[in-house]
């Protein structure tokens, strides 16, 4: 086995496969947070994600359980380092052996089973993408429409920092004037009739104003 110091680090994945040996993430090679390490012939590139320098981390206690020698997995995404603070089972506990984690998850394998101390680094929140805008509030004459985006791609986590910004955009819309139907102004007085006898004609008028 191949050592190397690297401190925290979160996830571990191969890039680039140089060797004809298998890479299996926590059989030919793995991290804890303090150090990474290869095994059984593994040669590789690899990309590695790193807690950040000055994270203050949270320790979380985890029960998990190899039950039966099955490998058993739980998901967990930021972990920095996972030690075990109390075997329960008769079963070795050997990290990158019968348990591990590679930043997205935790797991157990060949029966052990114990209590853990799951390092987790702060997890930033990050927004996820905006709803669709609403309807305009109104047809015509200018009007406003919302759309909406939330902090939970990831949510923070962990002592991690909230979104920058606001979750809530507006827009202006439907700014075209608003169609005005025309109306009757009232009659105008009866004009003089037009003969002073004998039958004759006289009008009076209105506007479409």
């Amino acid at each position: 086995m191949v050592l190397r110091t690297a401190s925290g680090v979160t996830s571990m994945t191969v890039r680039n496969k140089v060797s004809s040996s298998a890479c299996d993430l926590g059989k030919s090679f793995g991290f804890d947070g303090g150090k990474i390490w290869v095994h059984h012939g593994c040669r590789a590139d690899f990309d590695m994600e790193l807690c950040p320098v000055k994270c203050e981390s949270e320790t979380m206690d985890i029960h998990m359980a190899s039950n039966g020698f099955a490998y058993s997995e739980k998901e967990m995404s930021g972990v920095a380092s996972m030690t075990v603070r109390n075997k329960l089972s008769g079963s070795a506990c050997d990290l990158g052996k019968s348990f591990g984690f590679d930043g997205g998850k935790i797991w157990v394998h060949h029966g052990c089973r114990a209590d853990f101390d799951v390092e987790l680094c702060p997890v930033d929140g990050s927004w996820s993408d905006y709803s669709e805008w609403t309807a305009c509030s109104v047809p015509c004459g200018g009007g406003n429409q919302t759309r909406n985006r939330s902090c939970s791609n990831p949510a923070p986590a962990f002592g991690g920092a909230d979104c920058d910004g606001n979750a809530e955009e507006k827009q202006k819309c439907n700014l075209q004037e608003c169609p005005v139907d025309g109306s009757w102004s009232d009659y105008s007085e009866w004009t003089a009739c037009s003969v002073p006898c004998g039958g004759g004609n006289q009008t009076r008028n209105r506007s479409c104003s």
